[in-house]
């Protein structure tokens, strides 16, 4: 019988790293002349899609992947010194204890990631994908689902806080857990109807276990 693999999305989901995020992009908003997010701006960009966000900061498509390579560079510096989104070892562990595997998607580096996992004693993970690609979720999830024994769609799960992490989900026809505790509000990723959402790591647990025996 084929294993569960649960993939987990880092930024938002495993590390808490929006302040991260919203000091980074602060950071270079006049070098690349676009708004900076006021304290007052977060709970309504939360509410919105990545295209809207762009669009309210005036970020360009063409200032997109210079702006990005910055702000990455920014946060690659802290994350590994950030602390978890939420109480989630339990979980992980619970997960590996019923035969799942269990990794990260990351746009930060996997050392640095790493550092984060270490200091934060969750390192437990059985892999570790890391990719720069800018909307390239889909992609990435389609390269582990080959590269882990060509897995059986229905058998992996993919968990993330975001609106982009349904759409690359749905890309891929694997099953979406969205999370309430990470970017997007649980309201806004309700709206894109992933297959699940979570409000606490419990309940990853019923959905995965409990819901798929």
């Amino acid at each position: 019988m084929t294993k569960i693999t649960v993939v987990f999305d880092f930024d938002g989901t495993i590390a808490d790293s929006l302040h991260l995020f919203i000091d980074a992009i602060n950071k270079f908003s006049t070098d690349f002349n676009y708004k900076k997010i006021k304290a007052d701006d977060v709970l309504m960009l939360q509410e919105k899609r990545p295209h809207q966000i762009l669009r309210y900061l005036h970020i360009s498509l063409f200032k997109l992947p210079f702006v990005l390579k910055r702000i990455r560079r920014e946060i690659n510096k802290e994350v590994a010194n950030a602390k978890p989104s939420t109480d989630i070892l339990d979980t992980l562990l619970t997960l590996k204890k019923h035969g799942c595997k269990i990794g990260i998607l990351t746009s930060n580096t996997e050392q640095n990631v790493k550092e984060f996992l270490i200091n934060n004693h969750l390192d437990v993970f059985d892999f570790l994908y890391s990719s720069t690609a800018i909307f390239g979720k889909g992609r990435i999830l389609r390269s582990i689902i080959k590269r882990t024994n060509k897995l059986e769609q229905n058998k992996i799960f993919y968990v993330g806080d975001e609106i982009r992490d349904i759409e690359a989900s749905r890309k891929t026809g694997v099953k979406m857990i969205a999370v309430s505790w990470g970017f997007n509000t649980i309201e806004a990723l309700k709206k894109e109807n992933p297959d699940y959402t979570a409000k606490t790591p419990q309940q990853i647990l019923d959905i995965i276990l409990y819901k798929n025996e």
